[in-house]
């Protein structure tokens, strides 16, 4: 029981450091776009501002954009404009701000990512910070664009595939779907990156394949040099 109560113990400061860093990427990412956020309507004739100008037109409207719309981006983007605007927050600046909010949940994604590979804390904080950092990822969570939540569903698309490769988990597969159906529905060039998600499914279809020398992954019951070679156990006889 006192061993039990120790690993539950070092699971929690494991959760609660990981969370703390994970909110910490995002805060700082937030304040980052803040920073340079664009509040007024858009007059700019940069190439990053082609759209703006449309965004915070339709935005508060409940309208639509150009050619496939972005439903997703647009109603979840009009509903936060709308609830902006109640605390007198103007939709120009509204518009801007929610790419703001999607730009943290992506960077904060991209540090549980990282975390989830096994990549040590400082280097998943300053990773993913180098990345906010960036020049069209700042840009485009500091003005109207559709581009941070892009993002945000391409990296929740390689986590759940990650997770889902290692657990077999329904629920994993479940937001694994969830995610690239949403993201492919959003913008259809995030469909580029199923060849680094279908290897997830691949993996997990074959090992448990009837075919497959290795139904081992619930309890490394079966022996063998394949089964000992997937659970990291030295290959001797």
């Amino acid at each position: 029981m006192i061993e039990l109560m120790r690993r539950w113990s070092r699971r929690a400061k494991t959760i609660n450091s990981d969370s703390a860093l994970i909110l910490l990427v995002a805060i700082l990412t937030l304040l980052l776009d803040l920073s340079t956020l664009q509040w007024a309507i858009n007059g700019s004739n940069s190439p990053y501002t082609t759209d703006v100008g449309e965004i915070q037109n339709a935005l508060p409207r409940w309208g639509t954009l150009h050619f496939t719309g972005y439903p997703l981006y647009t109603l979840t983007g009009s509903a936060l404009v709308s609830l902006f605007r109640a605390f007198g927050i103007p939709p120009s600046a509204g518009s801007s701000l929610v790419s703001a909010l999607w730009g943290a949940l992506a960077i904060s994604l991209l540090a549980r990512l990282a975390l989830d590979l096994g990549v040590p804390r400082w280097a998943a904080l300053f990773g993913s910070l180098v990345g906010a950092v960036s020049l069209s990822f700042w840009v485009d969570g500091s003005l109207a664009e559709v581009h941070t939540m892009t993002m945000a569903l391409t990296m929740a698309g390689l986590l759940f595939a990650l997770r889902y490769r290692r657990s077999g988990a329904r629920r994993d597969l479940l937001w694994l779907t969830l995610a690239f159906t949403q993201g492919v529905a959003h913008q259809r060039a995030i469909g580029f990156i199923a060849p680094a998600l279908s290897p997830s499914w691949v993996w997990r279809r074959w090992l448990h394949s009837p075919t497959s020398t290795c139904h081992c992954a619930p309890g490394r019951a079966q022996s063998g040099p394949l089964a000992r070679w997937a659970h990291g156990a030295a290959s001797g006889p």
